[in-house]
């Protein structure tokens, strides 16, 4: 399983970077501004039959307005005209960090007599860790794997395989960015989602982002 060499991305820097006296000192001693992103999105394929015309969306970035990690799998739109009219698109939302969660997002007929065919709401399938086994608290990312060192556990760790891929995909290009085409990267405000490019760039590949407005027991706002 191979990924495809054409990648689409966006690298960006956040507001106020280059104030820090780190890296001031770095761009003193290099003789020019860095131009290290801490914004980036990430489109690639899969080169095989199964996810063939799959994007698949790589977003991280810091300084932005929540502190999250999400897995998020956007189900495709139903066709035009079809039963149930303009609908959002289902989702598969695995939340890492914080508060663990897996939970789906899914078109339910409305219950009552008087309802008609077209009378769906969103609602949510929802497994809340938290809730579900009446945890006080969970442990956070890092902390969870200094205790699995301390145990010599090491199966929350990325295995020596996937760190050479992710190594052999993004490392050309971060080479290309970097010091062959020698691109600064542009700024995004401080405590935003990112810059707007990204989100123009991910409505391109056809996800689509939804409001939870209305939508009663949802699980938690997802802001992504």
């Amino acid at each position: 399983m191979a990924y495809s060499h054409h990648i689409h991305s966006i690298w960006t820097t956040k507001e106020g970077y280059q104030l820090d006296p780190d890296i001031q000192a770095i761009n003193r001693k290099r003789g020019y501004p860095s131009r290290s992103p801490t914004f980036a999105v990430a489109v690639m394929y899969l080169d095989n039959e199964r996810w063939s015309g799959v994007p698949f969306i790589m977003k991280a970035g810091k300084g932005l307005e929540v502190h999250q990690t999400i897995v998020r799998i956007q189900f495709k739109k139903a066709p035009p005209n079809s039963l149930f009219g303009e609908q959002p698109q289902n989702e598969l939302v695995i939340r890492i960090q914080p508060n663990e969660a897996i939970y789906y997002k899914i078109l339910a007929k409305m219950p009552g007599l008087t309802q008609q065919a077209r009378d769906v709401e969103q609602t949510v399938l929802d497994l809340d860790l938290k809730k579900r086994f009446e945890l006080r608290r969970t442990p956070e990312a890092y902390e969870k794997l200094i205790h699995d060192v301390i145990q010599g556990e090491s199966h929350n760790f990325v295995r020596k395989d996937e760190l050479e891929q992710a190594w052999r995909i993004f490392d050309p290009l971060l080479t290309t960015l970097e010091e062959e085409e020698k691109r600064a990267p542009e700024t995004y405000s401080l405590g935003s989602r990112g810059p707007l490019k990204a989100d123009m760039l991910i409505d391109r590949m056809g996800f689509r982002r939804y409001t939870v407005t209305g939508v009663p027991g949802f699980a938690e706002d997802d802001f992504d």
